[in-house]
């Protein structure tokens, strides 16, 4: 009942299409990851888990 409530105004309806459905233009500044991208630069990019050390040195 709350959400039907909060749904029926056209700011927030708005507010979240803009909010959870992004266009394709945007996808590509979203989904570069920087982190990812430096995994694979020292060639950590394949493993799956770090231990807590092995996080400490590379952040």
């Amino acid at each position: 009942d709350k959400l039907d409530h909060c749904l029926s105004s056209p700011k927030l309806r708005r507010w979240c299409m803009f909010e959870w459905f992004y266009s394709a233009i945007d996808y590509p500044w979203f989904a570069r990851s920087e982190f990812v991208e430096y995994l694979n630069h020292v060639g950590l990019g394949h493993v799956p888990r770090l231990t807590r050390v092995e996080w400490g040195v590379i952040r």
